[in-house]
């Protein structure tokens, strides 16, 4: 990059050391101990499409150095911040032409201070302009723009203050948005300009609307569609930043059925998978342990014996073991279910099960978010109970013994009757846009469109208590929830559903 030092505006072009870091002592010598700004971010593919900001006005360019230190992310490394009050941006107005889509990868991540996040304007023109661009509406949303004149998108929650890392793929007529390895859907581009595309890093086009407060390590641009070797980029990027938390496991469930957005089970389902489950004494001293699995891949019943002893023994953490560290979480005593009934531990056909007692027991899956449009598929794996329902997926609920009851994260879509609810079994549920179908074992027992489509559908599973005593977990039993984010095929699901019919039942 050239930095620009804001005392003088004298410039400097910084390289890298040996080891391909940035030279980051040749910032600090050159610096004098005042701030540094960005210049110029130089291409490295040799094509030398260069990001640059010619301004005058030096505290328009975005900082590499404050005087003391260098702006990072949590992973340490070095990044460039665009500062949504100083208006900083770098851009390029010469990018190719495309015909047949493109790929943007960024690292990427929020500096926590305002709430934006990053985003790239790919634009042909203030009029018509196309592409993608992520932006801040009210400090809540990080949207994909995926349309002409700034309609439509797609947009995703977001953690202030945490890195992400981001793909935008553009198939000519289509945009999809990716962060940290999952589809955040997609959105029909309107218009597309094909004759001239730049791009601008760190604001929206235009000076009146707005401003990205945000942190940049890395940006890549393909000119052709890289759908083939996206998960490739983004193992690469994660390797190095190691911020995302992408999955890296080689076998294993996980690793023969890819793509799983959460994933809980009473076994073990990748070669990386560390922790089941975080059980706690019911008794005092109220004290809490860590339960992982046996050489062989199943619960450690054994410690969990041994650790409670008499005593009944509840979980208040269900380990997520897709690596993106969406845990089932459950803090308050009480409202945990039981693994250990101070004797044995808790199992339904021969295997450990959590069971949820009374109307009070639950965990919550929290943030777990899907495609709004690109659907869903996801199974849990569950035993018999005696009473009221217990909702296990995707925001399906159990009730009495023939009714299933269909919500999304809080409402109730549609419900049905069917008999022998509570015999061992999976569920699968699976979401395409409107279209739901919900199977038992491996029997489709209902099929239906909806009027209108339910969004991101849920962003947690095993709820408690909504507005019905009936719909929370009561005397059930729980082996195993996985939820992919995007829609599976007929082939894959099959295979799903009778792995865990071998496993459990």
């Amino acid at each position: 990059m050239e930095v620009c030092r804001v005392s003088d505006g004298a410039t400097q072009d910084i390289g890298f050391d040996s080891d391909g870091f940035l030279q980051t002592s040749d910032i600090v010598t050159f610096s004098g101990g005042g701030e540094v700004r960005v210049r110029t971010w130089y291409d490295q593919t040799g094509n030398l499409r260069h990001a640059t900001n010619a301004t005058s006005t030096l505290t328009e360019l975005p900082k590499i150095y404050t005087g003391s230190a260098f702006i990072s992310g949590i992973d340490g490394n070095a990044c460039v911040q665009f500062i949504r009050t100083d208006a900083t941006s770098l851009s390029n107005p010469n990018f190719d032409t495309y015909t047949n889509g493109w790929l943007c990868i960024t690292a990427s991540g929020s500096t926590g201070s305002v709430g934006d996040q990053f985003y790239i304007d790919n634009f042909g023109g203030l009029a018509d302009r196309t592409g993608t661009w992520f932006r801040r509406p009210g400090g809540v949303l990080t949207t994909l723009q995926a349309t002409s004149g700034g309609g439509g998108g797609v947009s995703v929650q977001y953690a202030s203050g945490t890195d992400y890392l981001w793909v935008s793929e553009h198939t000519g007529s289509n945009l999809s948005l990716y962060t940290n390895g999952l589809s955040r859907g997609s959105a029909a581009v309107v218009s597309q300009n094909d004759t001239e595309q730049g791009f601008d890093i760190g604001r929206r086009y235009g000076l009146t609307q707005g401003y990205a407060d945000a942190i940049s390590s890395e940006i890549i641009f393909y000119n052709s569609n890289q759908s083939s070797i996206r998960q490739g980029l983004e193992a690469n990027l994660n390797d190095y930043y190691q911020f995302t938390n992408l999955p890296d496991y080689t076998s294993g469930f996980l690793a023969d059925y890819s793509g799983a957005a959460a994933a809980y089970s009473v076994r073990k389902l990748s070669n990386t998978a560390i922790k089941a489950l975080r059980v706690r004494r019911n008794v005092p001293p109220y004290d809490e342990l860590d339960i992982g699995f046996t050489d062989a891949g199943d619960l450690d019943e054994q410690a969990i014996i041994d650790f409670g002893g008499s005593d009944v023994l509840v979980v208040s953490r269900w380990y997520d073991q897709s690596g993106f560290s969406r845990h089932a979480v459950q803090d308050t005593p009480g409202n945990q279910p039981q693994i250990y009934n101070g004797t044995a531990v808790i199992t339904e056909n021969g295997k450990p099960a959590i069971r949820s007692i009374g109307q009070g027991d639950f965990l919550n899956f929290s943030g777990v978010t899907v495609a709004a449009s690109g659907g869903y598929t996801s199974f849990a794996a569950k035993g018999s109970q005696t009473d009221f329902g217990s909702p296990v997926t995707s925001g399906v609920y159990l009730r009495s013994s023939t009714q299933i009851r269909v919500y999304d994260s809080a409402f109730q879509l549609y419900s049905f009757f069917d008999t022998n609810n509570f015999d061992r079994y999976v569920l699968t549920i699976r979401k395409n846009n409107r279209d739901y179908d919900v199977y038992k074992d491996t029997t489709n027992i209902d099929s239906r469109t909806l009027t209108t489509d339910a969004g991101m559908t849920f962003s947690q599973i095993n709820r408690g208590l909504i507005n019905d005593p009936n719909s929370v977990p009561d005397d059930g039993f729980l082996h195993e929830v996985i939820i992919y984010p995007t829609a599976l095929s007929d082939i894959d699901v099959a295979a799903i559903q009778n792995n865990i019919i071998t496993e459990f039942y």
